[in-house]
């Protein structure tokens, strides 16, 4: 889990959803005065010790959750597009990168 906010607004959010698991969630917090760039994705898979290559990315920020990711090396990522929005022309996703866009998260279930 990588998150885009104070860290104790992380950690809670982390801790709620491990409870509903049953598994300890490992997070990482990209401090809101920060930007979720590529490092901060690499960061947070270092956590997990898992490559970036071999993660499943889901996001609904662009600029935040699905671009730095790919430049940092993931495959596979999910866009939660809830307005529809037309990444720019000139981004270069590569062919070997898996994207998937829904427009609300329960479509996740059937585009998979």
């Amino acid at each position: 889990m990588h998150s885009h906010a104070q860290d104790e607004w992380t950690r809670i959010k982390a801790n709620v959803i491990s409870k509903e698991v049953g598994e300890d969630i490992p997070y990482f917090s990209t401090d809101i005065l920060l930007k979720k760039d590529k490092d901060s994705w690499m960061k947070s898979c270092e956590i997990i010790d898992i490559p970036i290559e071999n993660v499943l990315i889901i996001g609904d920020n662009l600029h935040a959750d699905i671009l730095p990711p790919i430049e940092a090396g993931c495959k596979h990522l999910v866009w939660i597009n809830r307005h529809n929005t037309k990444i720019p022309e000139q981004t270069p996703i590569s062919d070997n990168v898996e994207l998937i866009t829904v427009n609300r998260l329960e479509e996740i279930i059937y585009s998979l």
